[in-house]
């Protein structure tokens, strides 16, 4: 599939049932029901898969997801809900077995020269 397919189609279309949505569909639910609390239980262990709260998953972030992954041709793509959650992420995961070493620009975003100085 070319690049401009993958980008309309990659992510969307989902839904169970007879009816197949034309966009990717916006979930804008923060938090899911199930009939008992070991479903519940079963989603946050990724024993099965499920949504409980928006900001741990949602459909919306998975099509995303699926999207980045397979135009950038990837493993795997993590959205986050801002650029400070990702340049957390990215740091943590880049330092956990390495070095505590970073070099940075001289004009790097405040809130990032505060994590670095202060929380890493």
């Amino acid at each position: 599939m070319n690049i401009y397919s993958r980008a309309v189609h990659t992510g969307d279309r989902k839904n169970p049932g007879d009816h197949v949505p034309v966009t990717t569909p916006i979930h804008t639910a923060a938090s899911y029901s199930y009939e008992d609390i070991r479903e519940v239980e079963a989603v946050f262990a990724n024993e099965r898969p499920g949504y409980v709260y928006a900001r741990f998953d949602n459909p919306t972030n998975a099509a995303l997801e699926e999207l980045v992954t397979s135009l950038e041709g990837g493993a795997g793509t993590l959205a986050t809900s801002s650029g400070m959650a990702a340049i957390h992420i990215a740091l943590t995961a880049a330092l956990l077995e390495r070095p505590k070493s970073v070099l940075g620009a001289t004009a790097m975003y405040g809130a990032t020269v505060r994590l670095l100085h202060s929380v890493l």
